[in-house]
């Protein structure tokens, strides 16, 4: 409210109110634009895009093919060893098994053995023999 009189006239209490309006607009306004997440990540990709672009040596702003070419070739090079072991240590199938694990059907160690015939009396199963 103003000082000049203790009962505002009509004009001054629209020019009040079309402040506040003004306000509350820059406020929603500033809200709005914390809020888009799309415009704010755009925002800051432009900003870091700009600052290497700015860092780049001339060569490469002036001329940028050859060099995403080197760095696609480079891209490939490096997958293509990545899968070049994968299939050569034989693992390319997918299955990993630890080395340390006995699988199902293998035979026991001898030093097993004895102590297994010792406790089935020389037997195994239905046919008498190891193996």
């Amino acid at each position: 409210m103003s000082d000049s009189a203790k009962s505002p006239g009509p004009d001054q209490l629209r020019l009040e109110a079309a402040q506040k309006r003004a306000e509350l607009g820059e406020t929603i306004d500033q809200l709005m634009a914390k809020t888009d997440v799309k415009a704010r990540a755009a925002h800051l990709v432009h900003e870091k895009a700009h600052l290497v672009h700015e860092k780049a040596p001339q060569p490469v702003r002036e001329h940028p093919g050859p060099v995403l070419a080197a760095a696609a070739a480079a891209v490939a090079l490096v997958t293509g060893l990545v899968v070049w072991g994968i299939k050569r240590s034989g693992n390319g199938g997918g299955r990993v098994r630890a080395k340390h694990v006995t699988p199902k059907y293998a035979k026991p160690k001898r030093k097993y053995v004895k102590q297994v015939e010792r406790a089935t009396h020389g037997t195994c199963g239905s046919h008498g023999k190891w193996g």
